[in-house]
C-alpha cells in the first residue's frame, strides 16, 4: 500500500483552495492541512498569539502534513481569458473582450466589459472555475492528498 493509498480522504473547500492559488500577495501564504482540509492563511499582517502558534504548529508538524499552496502564474489567467474570448459567439462582445485585454489594468478591464452581459459573464466564471478546478485537482494529486470537495 502506497502513501497515497493510507492516507484518509480529506474534504476540502475547493473554492477556497481556488482563491488561495489565485491569492496575488506575497504578504500571504496558504497552507493545506491534510488531516482537516483546513485552507489556512498566513499573513505577514497578522501579529497576534493565534497566528504565531498557526505557524509554529506547520513549522513543527510532520513533512507533508501542511503542504504550501503554490500560486497560480499570472499568465495563465490571461491564457484562461483569451481562450474564453474565442468561444464567445457574438463577435462584436469578442472583439470588446479582445481589445480589454491588452494594456494594463486587463482584468478590471476584461470584467468590466463581461459585465454589460450577465449571461456571457455567468459564462465566464463557470469557464475560468472548471480552468481553476485543474491545476487544484493535479496540485492534491501530486501532493498526495486524497479529496473530495466539500
Amino acid at each position: 500500500m502506497n502513501d497515497q493509498q493510507s492516507r484518509p480522504t480529506v474534504r476540502v473547500d475547493f473554492e477556497e483552495l481556488r482563491f488561495a492559488m489565485e491569492d496575488a500577495s506575497y504578504e500571504h501564504q496558504y497552507f493545506l492541512d491534510t488531516e482537516t482540509g483546513e485552507v489556512i492563511l498566513i499573513s505577514e499582517y497578522d501579529d497576534d498569539e493565534e497566528s504565531t502558534q498557526r505557524l509554529e504548529a506547520i513549522d513543527e508538524a510532520e513533512p507533508g502534513r501542511y503542504p504550501q499552496v503554490p500560486r497560480a502564474e499570472s499568465s495563465d489567467g490571461y491564457q484562461d481569458m483569451r481562450e474564453f474570448i474565442d468561444t464567445v459567439g457574438d463577435k462584436q462582445f469578442q472583439q470588446l473582450l479582445e481589445v480589454a485585454i491588452h494594456g494594463k489594468g486587463v482584468l478590471r478591464r476584461f470584467k468590466n466589459v463581461l459585465a454589460r452581459d450577465p449571461a456571457e459573464q455567468h459564462r465566464w466564471f463557470a469557464f475560468q472555475m472548471e480552468r481553476l478546478d485543474t491545476p487544484v485537482r493535479e496540485w492534491l494529486a501530486d501532493e498526495g492528498v486524497r479529496s473530495e470537495p466539500k
